[in-house]
């Protein structure tokens, strides 16, 4: 009973989908370490490869010696659109899934100073604003046949040995209450089912919304026009929302309960603190160095969950269950709250500059995922094992961007590439599993006034587990995130 206990709360916890491998507390944890640094056309343009030049708002949350490249002020704002193109392979059927959401990944001011004449101090700039590292819009459909499996498996698995007035109030409880498991006869522990082992279509629908972003406030200073720094205090903010629903229905109609589904939606706020230093040295006039440490983020995490089951038999009588106590009072929302720490990431960059024409630069990323850490749990033990899972599912990663660009009078044309590799440890399914960045866009900089636009299309494969069962293949998820924004930047 104690390891059903314990696994029942970490499915109050964890990311919606709690029946694929993929879910857990460790789901959370990721999404809220891995940063893909979307902010202004011109750094989302250049692939977020920015931690040596600086001079602009996006470059911020990268590195904050950015700051001290500055040697005018300057307001920016960045709206846009964000279109989703996802597929899912299941069963040998492909489904593809398109979207459009808008989007406002950046505004930021910042206040330069002029330095005293006679001062080797070229400046000093403070800096104000909001980047965005992480966006969530995005909706799977995954749809196929199957022979010998279920999410009913699942049920059956848990409700295994445990008397039918004890069944887990959110998820057997409801499928025993609908007759989709009943017991077996003569026992009250002992259960079966009738979509066991038929031919079943399965169409599961996971749709995500939300955004991560930062909110800064910093300061950086030029000293001799060959070394800058910057540091900048920041608070992380976000929300993001799951929502999935499974559906299965009998293929050959040869049961009394013609189909099912089974839906959890998760809402989920977060935010946190870390502090980022950065140094950009410039040995001669062409070529730049950056380096940045971005501290530990302790991040508070509020979560409220709900889930519930619906069933339609032969003649298209719709009943519907949501979680209930022993009395039979409706629970409602579950609610969860816990601390996320998230270990220091360093960035190198090096750039070069072409006289006035252009440049070329390339960030190297180190972040370890293995030592991402959860406290303060409202059920400790479920924390406990949590941590147990991120040191073995998840490794340290090397990523890498570049970006370059090129002047044509007050024009610049630009592009970049960028590789974040798969932070899952040797041994698990999305090991081989990437995040790839490819990005173009152009701008026009006059005296006062600047305005970029720029594409940044973020490529994801990974493979999903609709739910946990031996005889289930996984989905094989394709997804495009294509990031299209425009900014526009007034400088006094």
């Amino acid at each position: 009973m104690m390891k059903r206990n314990i696994l029942t709360i970490i499915i109050l916890g964890v990311l919606l989908n709690i029946y694929s491998q993929n879910s857990g507390y460790y789901t959370d944890a990721l999404r809220n370490y891995q940063n893909f640094y979307i902010s202004t056309a011109r750094s989302a343009s250049l692939a977020g490869a920015y931690s040596s030049l600086g001079g602009d708002i996006g470059s911020i949350a990268i590195n904050p010696a950015a700051l001290g490249v500055y040697r005018s002020s300057s307001l920016v704002f960045t709206p846009g659109i964000t279109y989703t193109n996802s597929s899912a392979d299941f069963y040998n059927t492909k489904y593809k899934e398109a979207n459009t959401y808008f989007n406002f990944p950046n505004i930021g001011l910042t206040l330069y100073l002029k330095p005293a004449s006679s001062s080797e101090w070229q400046g000093t700039s403070i800096g104000f604003g909001y980047n965005q590292l992480n966006n969530f819009d995005n909706r799977y459909i995954i749809k196929g046949n199957t022979q010998n499996t279920s999410l009913i498996n699942e049920f059956l698995n848990y409700a295994d040995g445990v008397s039918y007035n004890q069944l887990d109030s959110y998820y057997e409880r409801m499928a025993f209450d609908l007759a989709l498991i009943d017991t077996l006869n003569g026992t009250n522990n002992k259960y079966f089912s009738p979509f066991n082992g038929i031919p079943i279509a399965h169409r599961t629908t996971i749709e995500t919304s939300g955004h991560i972003g930062e909110f800064y406030m910093g300061f950086g200073s030029n000293y001799n026009n060959q070394l800058y720094f910057g540091l900048t205090f920041n608070i992380r903010s976000g929300f993001y929302k799951d929502n999935y629903l499974h559906k299965e229905t009998d293929v050959n109609n040869k049961i009394t309960d013609d189909n099912f589904t089974f839906s959890n939606s998760l809402d989920t706020w977060i935010k946190g603190f870390n502090v980022k230093f950065g140094l950009i040295y410039r040995p001669i006039e062409n070529l730049r160095f950056g380096l940045t440490f971005h501290t530990p983020t302790v991040t508070k995490v509020e979560q409220e969950y709900i889930t519930g089951m619906t069933v339609t038999d032969d003649n298209n009588t719709f009943y519907k269950e949501y979680p209930r106590d022993n009395n039979g009072n409706m629970l409602g929302k579950a609610t969860d709250n816990y601390k996320i720490t998230s270990p220091m990431r360093i960035i190198l960059g090096t750039s070069y500059m072409f006289g006035q024409n252009g440049l070329i630069s390339v960030d190297y990323e180190y972040a370890d995922y293995s030592r991402l850490k959860l406290t303060n749990g409202d059920y400790p033990d479920a924390i406990d094992k949590a941590n147990e899972q991120i040191q073995n599912i998840f490794k340290s990663t090397h990523n890498v961007r570049i970006g370059g660009e090129y002047k044509i009078s007050s024009f610049y044309l630009r592009g970049g590439w960028a590789y974040y590799a798969s932070p899952y440890a040797k041994n698990e399914i999305n090991k081989n599993s990437y995040n790839m960045i490819f990005a173009t866009g152009l701008g026009y900089r006059g005296k006062n006034i600047s305005v970029d636009f720029g594409i940044n299309k973020l490529i994801k494969k990974e493979k999903y587990f609709t739910y946990d069962h031996q005889n289930l293949l996984p989905a094989d998820l394709d997804n495009q995130t294509n990031n299209f924004l425009l900014s526009i930047g007034f400088y006094f």
